[in-house]
């Protein structure tokens, strides 16, 4: 499932991208925060960056830092167009990895609004 997470994310104009937008109804989710806009639209020829991180049942466990307002969009609701969102600037996630293990990891600016 994160390998076909994975390859869907980098065929899409997208930073993340959850199983339930697959149709699989599992908490999992994969982001690449570190995409530019120029990279968005390549093809999955292009790969996986290294940034890529895997998140599995993830639970924001904290939040803190600012709200700010900034533009998002969604694959699955595409039609919508993007809109206004405030998030967090700093979230706390717990998720396990690929392997089973538990992680806790501090998300902080634009990786932060890409997790919740």
């Amino acid at each position: 499932l994160v390998l076909r997470l994975t390859h869907e994310l980098y065929l899409r104009p997208a930073v993340g991208l959850a199983a339930p937008q697959l149709g699989v109804a599992l908490s999992v989710a994969v982001i690449d925060a570190g995409r530019s806009p120029l990279t968005l639209f390549r093809d999955a020829d292009s790969g996986p960056g290294d940034n890529v991180t895997v998140l599995i049942n993830p639970v924001v466990r904290e939040v803190c830092g600012r709200e700010e307002e900034g533009w998002e969009g969604c694959l699955s609701l595409q039609a919508v167009g993007s809109f206004r969102v405030r998030r967090y600037t700093r979230v706390l996630v717990e998720s396990k990895s690929v392997d089973g293990e538990g992680l806790c990891r501090w998300f902080g600016d634009f990786e932060a609004r890409v997790v919740q």
